[in-house]
C-alpha cells in the first residue's frame, strides 16, 4: 500500500465530488459552533449571576469541547483534501492523526461533562439541603480543571506512541478513521469505555431522576404555591428536565456516530470498495448530525434558561422588558424541600 494511493483512497472511491459535498456542510457547522459556544462562554464569564452557578460551569467546560472537536474537525477536513491532491507527506500525515486524537478527546471531555452535570443534578433532586454545600462553583471548576489536564496528558500520550512506533512510510499514510491513531486495545478498551461508561452513568443518573420528578410533580403544593422554597424548586425542576432534554438530544446525534465510525469496522477499500462507499457514505452523514450537537446545545440551554436568555438579549443590545429572576439562585440552590 502505497503513501499516495492510501492518501487519495476517498478520491478514488466515494469521489471527489461526493466527498466536497459532504465536507462543506460539516464545515460550515464548525463555523457555527466556532461563533455560537465561544460566545455562550463569553456570557457566562462576564456575568456574575450566570457565573456563580456551578451547572453553567459545567456548560462552558462542554463549549471548550465543542469549540476543540470543530477546530480538529475542521484540521481534519484539511489533511484529507490534501491527501486528495496527492499532497503526502510527514507533515500530512502528522496533522491527520492529531486531528483524530484531539476529535476524540474532545468528545471524552464532552460525554464527562455530561456526567457531571447528571451527577450534580442529581444531588439536587436527592440532596437538594446538601446541594450548596456539596455543589459550589469553585468545586465545579476544580473538577473540570482536573478532567482536562488528565485529558490532555493521558489521551495524546497513547497516540504519540501509537505514531512513533509506525515506520516512516506510514507515518505519510492518512489515517482512515480515527482507531488508526492509537493502538489497537488502547481504542477499544480505555477510550471507549470512557465515552461509553460516562453515558451510562448519565443515563442511569436522569433515570433516577425522572422518578423523582414524577413524584414531585403530584405534589401541587410545591408546583403551585408562591412560597421562596416553591419557586426554587420549580426553578430546579426546569433546570433539571432542561439537561434531560439536552441528553437526549446527545443520544439521538451521537448514537449513529459511534455505530457507524467507533463500532462497525470500516470495510477494506481495496477488496470491498463498495461496502467502503457506502460506509464512508453513511458514516460522513453522522458526523453531520454529530457536529449540529454541538450548536444546539446553547440553543437549547438558551430557550429554556430564561436569564441566559436575557443577558444574551443585552448582551446584544436587545432590549428586553423582563424583570431578573435570581435564576443564580434557584438553578444552583435547589429547593429546601425533600423528595417524597
Amino acid at each position: 500500500m502505497s503513501g499516495n494511493e492510501s492518501a487519495a483512497y476517498a478520491l478514488q472511491i466515494v469521489g471527489f465530488k461526493f466527498y466536497v459535498s459532504m465536507a462543506v456542510p460539516i464545515i460550515l457547522e464548525c463555523v457555527i459552533i466556532l461563533v455560537v459556544n465561544p460566545f455562550a462562554c463569553f456570557v457566562i464569564i462576564k456575568n456574575p449571576v450566570l457565573r456563580r452557578s456551578p451547572t453553567n460551569i459545567f456548560i462552558i467546560s462542554t463549549c471548550v469541547s465543542d469549540v476543540m472537536y470543530s477546530i480538529s474537525l475542521i484540521l481534519y477536513e484539511s489533511s484529507v483534501f490534501e491527501g486528495l491532491e496527492n499532497h503526502t507527506g510527514i507533515a500530512v500525515g502528522l496533522c491527520n492523526r492529531i486531528a483524530y486524537v484531539f476529535t476524540t478527546l474532545s468528545m471524552m471531555g464532552s460525554m464527562l461533562t455530561t456526567m457531571f452535570i447528571a451527577i450534580e443534578r442529581s444531588i439536587a433532586t436527592y440532596r437538594p439541603l446538601k446541594y450548596r454545600q456539596w455543589v459550589t462553583p469553585k468545586r465545579a471548576v476544580v473538577v473540570i480543571s482536573i478532567t482536562w489536564v488528565y485529558l490532555l496528558t493521558v489521551v495524546p500520550g497513547f497516540a504519540i506512541d501509537a505514531y512513533l512506533s509506525l515506520d516512516a512510510t506510514e507515518k505519510r499514510i492518512l489515517a482512515s478513521n480515527a482507531q488508526e491513531a492509537y493502538p489497537p486495545k488502547v481504542f477499544r478498551f480505555y477510550i471507549s469505555m470512557h465515552i461509553y461508561l460516562s453515558l451510562l452513568v448519565s443515563i442511569i443518573a436522569y433515570t433516577c431522576i425522572s422518578y423523582a420528578i414524577f413524584k414531585q410533580v403530584k405534589n401541587k403544593a410545591l408546583m403551585t404555591g408562591k412560597s421562596k422554597d416553591a419557586r426554587y424548586h420549580r426553578q430546579s425542576l426546569r433546570v433539571t428536565k432542561m439537561s434531560m432534554l439536552l441528553l437526549g438530544l446527545l443520544l439521538l446525534t451521537w448514537a449513529p456516530f459511534a455505530v457507524t465510525n467507533m463500532i462497525i469496522k470500516f470495510p477494506d477499500y481495496h477488496t470491498e470498495r463498495q461496502k467502503f462507499k457506502i460506509h464512508r457514505s453513511i458514516a460522513h452523514s453522522t458526523v453531520t448530525l454529530l457536529s449540529a450537537y454541538s450548536y444546539l446545545n446553547i440553543i437549547v440551554y438558551c430557550a429554556n434558561h430564561s436569564d441566559f436568555k436575557r443577558i444574551i438579549q443585552e448582551t446584544l443590545g436587545i432590549k428586553s422588558n423582563r424583570i431578573f429572576s435570581m435564576s443564580d439562585q434557584t438553578e444552583s440552590g435547589s429547593t429546601t424541600t425533600t423528595t417524597n
